[in-house]
């Protein structure tokens, strides 16, 4: 186990340890329904807030994703304890209120959870989806980049930025008509990475005339898509 796991583990018990023996060093074992159901409240509402992390949806907005549910947890432990606190200090006899208060607040924290759960997966997949649709204009960009200043024939190093200003310059949006293209031109771009440009001028020059002729494509099928 990791020594960053270890004190995280470590510090969240101390709240529990504290807890426990605040409780029963003043209240001691024997105590009534009203109390044990504060008691457990508590508790349970810890450990749904140190179970906060679990929840979280992994990507690169996780910090986003993470906020909200850290807010209803902490928001939820902190009406539960202070509710809790004032049972154990009165001691009521009835437990009807202290059940119906602590199940309307788990209630209403699920509630939240879930809200904001469901945006969260809903964030994601949008996120998700514009980083597919920037898969294409980056990687191609990046990868024909590296090119640029590779060959020395000047008309090979023009023809290669052109490529580039092509591409870079792209609507990054894409569509499922022209993923089979921009398949093709990464994966000539990637051939094109492979080839001498001492030796193979000849075979580079048309490697690249034929990316630049099908991301020309690629674009005029989308300016069309977005016209219609």
């Amino acid at each position: 186990m990791k020594r960053k796991n270890i004190l995280w583990y470590a510090l969240d018990s101390i709240f529990v340890i504290v807890f426990l023996v605040f409780f029963f060093t003043l209240s001691g074992t024997i105590n009534n329904t009203a109390v044990w159901i504060a008691f457990g409240a508590i508790l349970l509402s810890y450990a749904l807030l140190i179970g906060t992390p679990f929840l979280v949806r992994k990507g690169s907005a996780s910090t986003n994703y993470r906020r909200p549910l850290f807010v209803v947890s902490s928001a939820y432990f902190g009406i539960t304890f202070l509710v809790g606190i004032i049972v154990i200090i009165a001691k009521p006899e009835a437990y009807t209120a202290t059940l119906l208060i602590n199940v309307a607040l788990f209630g209403i924290y699920g509630i939240f959870l879930l809200i904001n759960l469901l945006a969260n997966e809903h964030t994601a997949e949008q996120e998700e989806q514009r980083e597919a649709e920037l898969k294409y204009v980056k990687e191609a960009a990046v990868a024909i980049k590296s090119l640029i200043d590779t060959p020395k024939d000047k008309s090979l190093s023009k023809k290669i930025e052109e490529a580039y200003d092509l591409i870079s310059t792209s609507p990054a949006k894409s569509s499922p008509n022209v993923k089979s293209l921009e398949e093709s031109i990464i994966q000539e771009i990637s051939d094109l990475m492979d080839l001498d440009p001492d030796t193979q001028t000849v075979e580079m020059l048309k490697s690249v005339e034929m990316i630049i002729s099908m991301a020309t494509k690629r674009n005029t099928k989308l300016q069309l898509e977005n016209k219609n």
